[in-house]
């Protein structure tokens, strides 16, 4: 389910559940998305540091010396 899938559920939901309508396949059902949701962003976030942090890696580390000299030479 999209996010916005998620979150039109999410209203429906919440209206049933002030009219007393929600069941209990319902809420077992809005727990089941909602968690699925949450585990495919903590996901997303992970791969996301790794990437950063792979990145940050590769890069070649700066020879402020050789900057130095060169601007001044």
């Amino acid at each position: 389910m999209s996010s916005e899938i998620i979150d039109m559920s999410v209203t429906e939901w919440r209206r049933k559940a002030r009219e007393g309508t929600l069941s209990v396949p319902e809420m077992k059902a809005a727990l089941a998305a909602i968690r699925k949701e949450r585990i495919q962003a903590g996901t997303i976030s992970a791969k996301s540091t790794r990437t950063k942090a792979a990145a940050k890696d590769k890069a070649a580390p700066i020879d402020s010396d050789a900057l130095l000299d060169g601007l001044m030479g």
